[in-house]
């Protein structure tokens, strides 16, 4: 694919330097060194430079004793032999595709002047590792860091008005909008944070890595392309704020195998499913009033689809090469059918529609619809009285699948059966810190693909009590699409402590640990020879202690050492978590 849109690119290339050679006649250019440039109001444009540039380039500050103040548009593009490039404080904008496709860039550092970052601007540049936005940029471009695979960092100046970062990811100022999640982060979930309402255009557009990615109630818009070629992503949660899916929002993830689409879609975009050849079960919610063209092209997974009653018009080549379907619900209200919606679905055999034979008539059916048309069409009991169409649905559990099945109950023709995933892990922190006040840790749900559980689905009651040190219990009950019940325990306990110093000793080795002055009644280390702590041994001391030196230890050997907080109440001991593990080898 790199390849295809790099001959695009410089396909487009050549065409803007041949149209820009038409309408330079009116502005000189100049040449000093590997830069060529232009002079407007006293500032200079560099509008391409030389090839023979490899390795550190700084970006001069002056050239012709006139302050660069504009990178023109591919100004670098294809400059495969930079390494590093370094932006002057003169510049105050970068043009389109002007560091595109330089494939061996590592590093680059903005000006602190910088307003405008153009669209594409670093597009395909595939070892550049990190970015830091200045303070006074105000625009950052549509796809700027569209193929940096191994772009793990987006950072942004806390002192910028318009932009901020988090976990690298880069956000809008009061981060109500995604903007750019890096292709290199290797995580293969992500939560978006709670407060996100707009998923943009192309955020995380060929990110292999991910997995699954949890959507917060706040978001109401997904842009167009805002998953597109994620190929390794299975599921993703469509919050009921969502009105419309952007064009090719979930082009090409070919390992997506289930979505809900929540419960407000009225627009399905152009290609938004397009060649998700794993996606088997979609719930198209009955809120959503057109399907767009191409919308689930390739979908080869899809053995049957219900098209919901507000729809009124199937885009062109909507299920185009869905070859497994072998039934369709068509709803009275349709009325339009585009050109190839249904072509080369070769095993659709059946179609359950909600009118009558007359009301057929009145759907508008483009061409290269054969296999629709041919079908066997089955009418509505209020119609003809030859199909019913019910919904049975099995509960899932703890330990078995379950299912929700659209049949007929009249013929037993399954029309579409999608499978609820039996519940994995039902999970609590173990360990939550004493504050004085009741604590109600969150539980966790998930079912066997690793898709997080909505708390629709389960309620959870807490023990009584939940201020003071002890244990409580937490039961979770399930309902919905779930049945069940699950217990589990927390503990209230003190809080942790770390080691600030190991310091290695004849024979032995010395711990200093940060004091924990309040509600704690001591410490507890624990040492080993053996990273897992297995055969490990443990040292108790009073809460006044800050250091402790354990002896009689085996010379220049490693040790794996850790550290936790006690509070002893009504007679028994409650443990803080461990702190981070540090070794030592002795003298």
């Amino acid at each position: 694919m790199k390849k295809m849109l790099s001959v695009i690119l410089t396909f487009v290339f050549l065409l803007s330097v041949f149209s820009f050679g038409m309408t330079i006649n009116a502005q000189t250019e100049y040449k000093e060194g590997h830069y060529a440039y232009t002079v407007s109001n006293g500032e200079a444009t560099i509008v391409y430079a030389m090839q023979s540039l490899v390795g550190d380039i700084a970006v001069p500050s002056f050239l012709g004793g006139y302050p660069v103040t504009s990178i023109g548009e591919y100004c670098f593009f294809g400059f495969d032999d930079i390494t590093s490039l370094t932006i002057g404080d003169t510049v105050k904008s970068i043009g389109e595709f002007a560091f595109g496709n330089c494939d061996k860039l590592e590093n680059i550092v903005i000006g602190e002047n910088v307003l405008i970052i153009g669209n594409y601007s670093l597009i395909d540049c595939p070892n550049l590792k990190s970015v830091i936005i200045p303070k006074n940029v105000e625009y950052v471009g549509d796809e700027v860091f569209f193929g940096c695979k191994t772009l793990t960092t987006i950072n942004v100046s806390e002192n910028n008005e318009y932009y901020s970062s988090q976990d690298g990811i880069l956000f809008n100022k009061d981060k109500t909008k995604l903007i750019r999640y890096p292709e290199g982060i290797k995580n293969v979930d992500y939560i978006v944070p709670e407060g996100v309402e707009t998923i943009g255009n192309s955020a995380f557009h060929q990110c292999e890595f991910l997995k699954s990615v949890t959507l917060p109630s706040s978001i109401v818009n997904l842009e167009n392309s805002a998953f597109g070629w994620c190929h390794n992503l299975t599921t993703v949660n469509i919050p009921d704020g969502i009105k419309e899916i952007g064009d090719f929002s979930f082009y090409d993830c070919n390992s997506l195998n289930n979505i809900n689409l929540g419960n407000h879609v009225e627009y399905i975009g152009d290609e938004t499913f397009s060649y998700c050849v794993s996606l088997k079960n979609i719930t198209i919610p009955n809120t959503v009033e057109s399907i767009g063209k191409c919308a689930f092209m390739y979908c080869r997974g899809l053995s049957s689809i219900t098209i919901p009653d507000n729809v009124k018009s199937i885009g062109a080549d909507a299920f185009l090469y869905c070859d497994a379907i072998e039934a369709v619900i068509l709803p009275s209200n349709i009325l339009s059918i585009g050109i190839g919606a249904f072509d080369a679905c070769e095993k659709l055999n059946n179609v359950f529609y909600t009118g009558s034979s007359s009301n057929r008539k009145n759907i508008s059916i483009g061409i290269y619809n054969e296999m629709l048309e041919n079908a066997v069409w089955h009418y509505s009991s209020k119609g003809h009285g030859n199909y019913n169409i019910i919904t049975v649905k099995t509960k899932a559990t703890l330990t078995a699948n379950g299912s929700i099945d659209t049949k007929c109950s009249v013929c037993g023709t399954v029309l579409e059966s999608t499978k609820i995933s039996k519940i994995k892990t039902v999970k609590i922190p173990t360990k939550v810190t004493y504050n004085g006040k009741k604590r109600t840790p969150t539980v966790t749900v998930k079912d066997a693909n690793g898709r997080t559980i909505s708390k629709s689905n389960y309620t959870v009651s807490y023990s009584k009590g939940r201020k003071n040190f002890g244990k409580y219990k937490v039961t979770v009950k399930f309902k919905g699409n779930y049945s069940g019940k699950k217990v589990l325990y927390f503990q209230i306990v003190s809080k942790a402590t770390k080691i600030s110093k190991l310091t290695a000793q004849k024979k032995s080795l010395k711990i200093k640990f940060k004091k924990q002055s309040k509600n704690i009644s001591g410490y507890q280390m624990e040492y080993s020879l053996k990273k897992s702590f297995k055969s490990s041994k443990k040292v108790t001391v009073k809460k006044s202690y800050t250091a402790k030196t354990i002896k009689k230890l085996r010379a220049k050997k490693t040790y794996y050492v850790r550290i936790r907080t006690y509070k002893t109440y009504k007679n028994k001991r409650y443990y803080s978590a461990w702190s981070s593990v540090k070794r030592m080898k002795t003298k």
